[in-house]
């Protein structure tokens, strides 16, 4: 397909680049730091593992200190969490609030935290999202497959995990003979780094998570209404834009070669966390059946496969029609998981190769960079279908709308309709180069 050409990463340009480390790509060689540089912060290799870990420890101790103060609103009962509708969409208010200092070694800005949006806004995706905190459910995050693949959680847990998962994981066509922490995606997660730990963000995880978790569990129609209503007024002061979108819905012909069109909205379920639970998963079903007739598009990934109660409950359900629900691969390297309905084609994480062509990039702070130019690993069905393009785009706009769609269709900006392959074409397997 045309768009396996190239992503652009920034790469280290250390004399000692070429150096093997201890690292397996998935891809039957030894990695290069060239190849993996700062190519996002995919920490797969043994001299990163500790980095890794401090991170994600902040993450733990940053949710540690916002869960004391929900529990605790200074009279020793639990704040109150309610959805109010607000000028720029719906918003979750505490009574009281949290102050500003709640995580005394990353303020907020403000002496009370403002209430929070209910949706995200990822400018890659140009559309909404619901997010929640990403990370294993031990140290206060909603993703049940991380359980067994990060190293902040309890050895004993973390290996009991891993063990029962193994079998469903082998299934799927992982190539390993056992969960390996240090190459996961989830103990590399871009969720518990970069702008998601900024207090803003990460704080307002939890309070979403907060809400959701006690809402879902006293009253799930009530958070199913509240979603839909929410969900349908989300262009109310959109900064990124929601609208109708049209699209082909053939992978190999642009709507300019005849294709059949589809028109949508687009909404993405969490850029970060998973369903934690059943029930959870259960009222996303139903938000979706209810918003169907919106001409809304759901994208959700999520690797809740992994555990086997949960993937026969996910085969008992019926998976509307607007939802995309796409199984994600455990480790990088990994061949997208294909596990028929009611699931998509799933998802894997690749490193790009070094091209030998080097450029330079200005960032937006005006820092300008070396970078290695990547590119796609070679087709391999096996692994994936399709490389999605987005930063492949050489500007500031990495979004879905700028990136080339696989039957070809260009992006906005060079006058095309851009690509949600995530979204519509539900048969391709799918490689997100890694990326910060």
């Amino acid at each position: 397909m045309s768009a396996l050409t190239q992503n652009i990463g920034t790469q280290s340009s250390h004399p000692d680049d070429q150096a093997p480390v201890a690292c397996d790509l998935g891809q039957g060689r030894p990695a290069t730091k060239a190849q993996i540089g700062d190519l996002g912060r995919v920490l797969t290799c043994a001299p990163n593992f500790a980095t890794t870990h401090a991170s994600l420890t902040r993450f733990y101790w940053l949710r540690r200190a916002v869960a004391a103060a929900l529990l605790d609103d200074g009279r020793g009962r639990p704040r109150a969490a309610e959805l109010v509708e607000a000028a720029d969409g719906y918003r979750i208010r505490l009574t009281p609030p949290l102050p500003g200092d709640v995580v005394p070694w990353n303020p907020y800005s403000v002496p009370e935290f403002p209430p929070t949006a209910l949706f995200g806004e990822p400018a890659k995706m140009a559309c909404p999202s619901f997010d929640l905190p990403a990370g294993a459910i031990p140290t206060g995050g909603t993703c049940v497959a991380a359980n067994g693949a990060q190293s902040t959680v309890d050895p004993k847990t973390q290996q009991g995990y891993a063990r029962a998962i193994l079998p469903v994981l082998q299934e799927a066509g992982m190539r390993r003979e056992g969960v390996d922490v240090a190459s996961s995606v989830c103990q590399g997660c871009y969720a518990t780094a970069n702008n998601f730990s900024q207090a803003s963000v990460a704080i307002g995880m939890i309070i979403r998570y907060w809400w959701t978790h006690d809402l879902v569990a006293r009253d799930p129609q009530g958070w199913v209404q509240a979603m839909v209503t929410a969900i349908r007024a989300a262009g109310r002061g959109s900064s990124c834009g929601w609208k109708e979108e049209k699209h082909s819905i053939d992978p190999e012909r642009t709507l300019d070669q005849g294709a059949k069109a589809l028109t949508a909205r687009f909404f993405r379920i969490h850029s970060s966390g998973d369903f934690y639970d059943r029930d959870y998963a259960a009222a996303w079903l139903e938000v979706c059946r209810q918003t169907e007739q919106d001409g809304i598009l759901y994208w959700a990934p999520t690797r809740t496969w992994v555990d086997r109660k949960f993937l026969d409950w996910w085969r008992a359900q019926r998976v509307p029609e607007n939802l995309s629900l796409r199984p994600s691969a455990y480790h990088f390297g990994d061949p997208a998981p294909r596990l028929g309905a009611p699931f998509a084609a799933g998802t894997t994480s690749l490193f790009g190769i070094d091209s030998g062509e080097k450029k330079q990039v200005v960032q937006k702070t005006g820092r300008v960079m070396n970078v290695r130019v990547l590119v796609a690993p070679p087709p391999d069905p096996a692994l994936r279908d399709w490389d999605c393009a987005t930063y492949r785009v050489q500007n500031e706009a990495h979004t879905c709308r700028a990136a080339e769609a696989p039957n070809g269709e260009r992006g906005e900006s060079e006058g095309g309709t851009g690509c949600r392959t995530c979204w519509i074409h539900r048969d391709l397997t799918v490689n997100y180069a890694a990326h910060a």
